[in-house]
């Protein structure tokens, strides 16, 4: 929905600069003026004033309200679980903003915007069929939303060609949303009972669900403003957007930036719907995967029962493969001598991750945790590439276990969770694949950047003791209900768990990577 913004903005604003087909109301700037971001400015912003009504021979729609037949939306990945379908959307106070700051940047070719509105209204029609919040929601007929306190900034990336600019990449930000509220008449056959408790529970949840589906909204705003502007910019040149005549115009007079504004402020309508949809994501055996790493390093390191491999042999990868893998088998015990742990059990000390973003909201403060099975994979790939530095790792579990001390506060699925005590979590069918961007000077690699993914989990299962002081049937009903719903709270924190991990395993790696030649670990070049 923002980059529908941004295009529509746009879409203005280029219309504007067209010195002929342009409204004379709409000011316009001269690039070559001193002060041409605050002419710009109150140009787009007197044009979107002036866009309560359409301008069909410049092709810039009314913005109050501004009207969509229809929009799209995918399920989200943890609150939102149902494709939103609506119809004949209408938005209004699109041209209500109270402060609008345009900037063009001739040099690299980026148009900015960024608008502040103190509401945004939304009138829809919807059909829906799923789950939110855990709860089920069916229904279609009308809706509607009310947005408050809305930051949107815009940033629009062009190339020019033929004294004409194209739109090569739309970015929206709903930077900020105060509030919303929204209402679907109708639910569930018109059972006004039902309807009303799934409303308030949405309505009492507000940032959840705003979360989880904002990046819907903007990859569909973004597509929308995308093909308008465009569509605009092929019909006006350059030079009519910004004059370059020897004249200054007098900032009253912008007609440019006038109409970027007015284009605004149809794309801040697009932000607002943007806030319903928002993502998120979690992980965590990335400690694991850093691990792995470092056996591979290991191969041609003094342990006398790590294989090693020559990099000019014509079945490297294959035989560093097998390697890391034999390698890794042997990390039931430590090896001191170059570094390595005890993989059966890794210990780590202590692993803090902050609170996610939708379902998991608080911090999460681990102690003594202990991973096992990390040597019991049933497949391992890796793979060295000489003439980038980069080495893949791709690893397959069937089962890995963690046991922890836990201090956790805060609430889990909108559902409250307080305790500290022991706990212990099983991951089944699991697949990890790492890689490690390395740099290699005076015969020794080092590590400068480590992405690890958590690819594949069929399933995990978690447990903490001594929840609520100990209180079994509450302790027991939430963790029943992490359970039944993993893959929300798994995806609401991988992010975490995957930078939390990688710091750790990178650490190691570095650590050995030091104490061994380049021409130990793969043979000379």
């Amino acid at each position: 929905m923002k980059s529908m913004m941004y295009f529509l903005i746009i879409l203005i604003f280029i219309a504007s600069c067209v010195s002929n087909p342009l409204p004379p109301s709409f000011p316009k700037c001269n690039r070559k003026q001193a002060d041409f971001d605050d002419c710009f400015s109150k140009a787009v912003a007197d044009t979107i004033s002036q866009l309560k009504q359409a301008y069909p021979k410049v092709g810039i729609p009314s913005l109050n309200p501004l009207v969509i037949p229809e929009v799209t939306i995918g399920a989200g990945t943890s609150a939102v679980q149902f494709t939103q379908n609506f119809k004949n959307i209408k938005i209004t106070k699109l041209t209500d903003f109270t402060s609008l700051k345009a900037k063009m940047n001739f040099d690299k070719k980026v148009l900015y915007i960024e608008a502040e509105y103190p509401e945004i209204n939304f009138d829809f029609e919807y059909d829906i069929d799923g789950k939110i919040l855990m709860l089920p929601i069916t229904g279609k007929g009308p809706g509607l939303m009310h947005t408050e306190q809305i930051l949107l900034k815009l940033t629009f990336n062009l190339e020019e060609s033929n004294n004409h600019y194209k739109v090569v990449q739309t970015k929206a930000i709903y930077d900020k949303i105060g509030h919303f509220t929204i209402h679907f008449d109708n639910l569930f056959n018109g059972d006004k009972v039902l309807g009303d408790n799934v409303n308030n529970v949405i309505n009492e949840n507000w940032k959840d669900v705003l979360v989880d589906v904002k990046g819907g909204y903007e990859d569909a705003g973004a597509a929308v403003f995308h093909s308008i502007f465009n569509n605009l910019l092929a019909q006006v040149t350059i030079s009519e957007i910004f004059a370059v005549d020897k004249q200054v115009v007098n900032r009253k007079k912008c007609l440019c930036q006038s109409t970027i504004l007015c284009l605004l402020r149809s794309s801040n309508m697009v932000p607002i719907l943007v806030v319903l949809f928002i993502g998120s994501c979690l992980s965590t055996p990335l400690r694991t995967s850093k691990y792995f790493l470092k056996n591979l390093a290991e191969q041609n390191f003094p342990a006398s029962s790590f294989p090693k491999c020559n990099r000019k042999q014509a079945d490297f990868n294959d035989c560093l493969s097998n390697a890391v893998a034999v390698t890794f088998r042997q990390l039931k015990q430590p090896h001191p001598e170059v570094g390595l742990p005890n993989f059966e059990p890794l210990t780590l000390p202590q692993v803090n991750i902050a609170a996610g973003t939708t379902a998991v909201h608080f911090s999460q403060n681990f102690k003594n945790v202990k991973a096992n099975k990390l040597t019991e994979f049933s497949s391992l790939k890796a793979k060295m590439d000489f003439d980038t530095n980069i080495l893949n790792l791709e690893i397959y579990y069937p089962e890995l276990s963690f046991t922890f001390d836990y201090d956790v506060d805060g609430k889990i699925l909108v559902l409250p969770i307080k305790g500290h005590g022991t706990g212990s979590m099983a991951n089944k069918n699991t697949l990890v694949a790492i890689t490690y961007h390395l740099e290699e000077k005076n015969n020794h690699y080092k590590v400068v950047n480590t992405e690890m993914m958590y690819t594949k989990m069929e399933n995990f299962h978690i447990n903490f003791d001594n929840l609520f002081d100990g209180d079994k049937a509450l302790s027991d009903n939430v963790n029943n209900v992490i359970n039944e719903n993993w893959r929300d709270v798994f995806n609401d924190v991988k992010s975490g768990y995957e930078e939390a991990g990688a710091k750790v395993a990178e650490s190691v790696f570095s650590s050995l990577l030091s104490k061994v030649t380049a021409s130990e670990l793969f043979g000379e070049p």
